[in-house]
């Protein structure tokens, strides 16, 4: 699955705790990113809260498509900084009763897949031992 990093970073913005105060890059930094950018704030919360740090080169290239690794990097970081609120979940809570048909549909989608696959594997495994 393809993601937006300025979706993920708006999301990861509300949804990590203000509990540190680890220093990475700062917006300011990200040479792509006006002051009067949207996502300015957002991106500027992640980079001194350590869980982004751009693409080493003073540049955030948010238009650039996400890859898994840098996901799961993004969402490790932002695990480990924990520190959630209630207003975090309140938050959370929003987004989850917002996009919940797009959950419910990715979910009966994934769940479609693998009887599918079961399926294949299944009929190739019979006619495997039908083979023999």
């Amino acid at each position: 699955m393809k993601i937006n990093k300025k979706a993920l970073a708006i999301l990861a913005g509300l949804t990590v705790g203000m509990s540190s105060t680890a220093f990475a890059a700062t917006a300011d930094s990200f040479t792509d990113v006006p002051k009067d950018h949207w996502s300015y704030q957002a991106l500027d919360y992640l980079a001194k809260e350590g869980i982004i740090d751009g693409m080493g080169d003073n540049t955030f290239q948010g238009g650039r498509t996400m890859t898994r690794y840098e996901m799961a990097s993004i969402v490790a970081k932002a695990m480990q900084k924990g520190g959630g609120t209630f207003g975090d979940q309140a938050v959370l809570d929003k987004l989850a009763a917002e996009y919940s048909g797009e959950i419910s549909t990715l979910k009966k989608q994934v769940d479609q897949n693998t009887k599918d696959i079961n399926d294949l594997k299944n009929g190739i495994a019979g006619k495997m031992e039908r083979k023999r």
